[in-house]
């Protein structure tokens, strides 16, 4: 997905690792008085629940857009995913393999 963050200079810095965190690239960044434009390349399934998330980033000053782009290949398997389900629940019950 093709997404835009408009947002004040000074939450810059977490929406960037933020975009990062959800295997977002940084496509360009371009300044319009006291806020920043970010234009980013982000994958669909890392953008579920951003609202929230941006909301929280920027004490609710920011705001983004988001347009499907291009499709890409998932890559492999990643060895460390950032949160899974089924693992977490089956520490939470004890179980094993």
């Amino acid at each position: 997905m093709k997404v835009e963050i408009v947002t004040p200079a000074d939450h810059t810095r977490l929406i960037i690792e933020d975009l990062a965190s959800r295997r977002g690239s940084i496509m360009d960044r371009s300044f319009l008085g006291d806020a920043v434009s970010v234009h980013a390349m982000v994958p669909l399934a890392n953008m579920f629940g951003y609202d929230g998330e941006l909301s929280t980033l920027s004490k609710g000053h920011a705001v983004y857009t988001m347009q499907f782009d291009h499709y890409a290949r998932t890559p492999a398997e990643d060895p460390d995913p950032p949160f899974r389900p089924a693992a977490a629940i089956k520490l939470a019950s004890g179980g094993a393999d």
